[in-house]
Parts: structure tokens; sequence; C-alpha cells
């Protein structure tokens, strides 16, 4: 997907100890590739019988929904490439604002901010296209062969597999969909401690319901960051909670512009950890003085 965004910020009081500023940002979207694959109030059992697995005793409501190159493989990167520039079909918009105690010395005593960002949706339009609701139903000593997708490399085999079986019955189908972005809220503090030491609060909320099929999702993450910050040299150690990955502990480094760490550097090393990253970069600061 590709955006164009426009920004609009600016001050709206300041004085000699605090600052409050808002700002809004306007997005038009460019889609190009979709895919969603959705069992909502699924049941069944899983039996293993030599060495195969058969799903039993079923019921889910199943919509599958895909458009662009996405639907006829996951794995052709230049098929995808090509679809990722799609036509003017979505907007967004975000605001938020920013709330600033000075200190004269050291820049702020304390810094803090909330928004609400992704409000808005993208409408899909291709030949391709194709969003459809089944109800999955398997009864009695039926049995689904769950080997039969371990090679399959589209979404429309998955959907082919599944409707050859007999066990999918088509409740409604059209072409074109609309999906709605990711609305999270987003609030930030960060508090000086001391003049060297900070500590730092982050919160991201969703604000849309998982379970809908039309709706692409966020994961809620909270995250603690003490730090210990010079002019010219940094050193941070971010502790977060998060939905898929739970809890991640890691450190990172900042000497003039350039910076490396990880958020999980430390539980990746220490157990059987769901998250391991690493990011490494170097931020130059253009403007007037």
């Amino acid at each position: 997907m590709v955006k164009l965004v426009y920004l609009q910020r600016r001050s709206l009081w300041e004085t000699d100890k605090y600052k409050l500023n808002g700002g809004a940002t306007f997005k038009l979207l460019f889609p190009g590739s979709y895919a969603n694959f959705g069992a909502d109030q699924f049941e069944g059992t899983v039996n293993y019988i030599g060495g195969n697995a058969f799903l039993t005793n079923a019921n889910a409501s199943v919509n599958v929904a895909y458009s662009g190159n996405l639907g006829s493989s996951f794995s052709d990167f230049d098929s995808y490439a090509d679809s990722v520039f799609g036509g003017l079909n979505g907007f967004a918009i975000d605001f938020g604002g920013t709330f600033t105690i000075k200190d004269e010395k050291d820049g702020y005593k304390f810094n803090s901010g909330i928004s609400v960002r992704n409000i808005g949706s993208m409408t899909f339009k291709d030949e391709n296209n194709s969003t459809t609701n089944y109800d999955l139903s398997i009864q009695g000593t039926e049995s689904l062969d769950l080997s039969q997708f371990e090679n399959v490399d589209s979404l429309q085999e998955v959907e082919q597999i599944l409707v050859d079986s007999g066990f999918l019955t088509s409740t409604s189908s059209t072409k074109d969909f609309k999906v709605k972005l990711p609305t999270v809220l987003n609030a930030y503090a960060d508090l000086q401690v001391i003049p060297t030491l900070y500590i730092s609060v982050f919160l991201q909320q969703k604000l849309t319901d998982d379970a809908n099929n039309d709706q692409i999702t966020a994961q809620n993450v909270l995250t603690l960051t003490p730090r210990f910050s010079l002019k010219n040299f940094e050193v941070f150690a971010p502790l977060s909670q998060t939905e898929i990955a739970g809890f991640n502990a890691g450190i990172g480094f900042r000497a003039y512009g350039f910076f490396i760490g990880s958020g999980s550097a430390f539980t990746a090393l220490i157990n059987d950890s769901k998250q391991a990253d690493f990011y490494i970069g170097y931020r130059l600061g253009l403007g007037k003085s």
C-alpha cells in the first residue's frame, strides 16, 4: 500500500514553563493487495492417525477474501511487488496533541502526548477480487485431512480445497469490498527523574474488534523504558508487554545520531521468547536554529 500524507501541526498554548501542541494528519491511500482468512466461532477436534492430522466435529463461519496478487500466490514476490501501487481508494486521519513542562537547562522535565491514529478505511477494486462467507460443517464420521494444505501457495488453493471437500456452504459473495484500518489509541509520558535519567511509558490500545473480517488488526502494547541520557550518548532498556509476544526486555544505545538496539535481547537469550528483533540506524536532524 502507498499513501500520501499531509501533516498540520500548531502551537495551541505556550508560556515560559508550559507548551501545548495539537495536530492532525490526513492520508490518501492507494491499496494494492490484501488477503484474509477468518474462522468465527470455531469448534472442532483434531485427531492424529498414522502421522496425519484430521479435523472432525467442526463448525465455523468462514470468510475468505483477497485482492491483487495475494490471492494467487503467497511467495511470488515479483508479482506481489507489481500490485503494491493501487488506485486512490482510501482515506485516513490521525489527530492528537502534546503537553510539555519545560526545563531551561535540559529541554523538558515532563513530556507527554496522546493521539488516535488510522481512522478510516480503504476499498479494494481488482479483477482478482473475491470475498466469500461460508458455513463450515464436519459432522459424524466425516473428517478433513489437514495434510492437503501442506504445500498450498495461495489463498485460492486453500479455498478450493475446502470447497471441493464438500464441507463448505457459501452464504454470500461479492467482488469489491471495504476494509477498516487498525484504529488505535496511542499515549506516552516521559519524565525527567534527574537531569540524566528519564523514564517513559508508552501505551497502544486498539479501538476495533479483531473478530470482524473487514478489519485490519493491531495489537495492544505497553512499554516502560528507563534511559540514561547525555547530550551525545544514551543507553535505554525497553520493557514491553504485547498481546502476541508477551513480556520482552531489551537494550539499546545511541551515540550522536547513530543508534543500535533490540527490544527483546534479554528475553530472547534467557528463555523461549516469541519475539526476536534488532535495529540499527542513523538519525540526521535538519532544521533552523
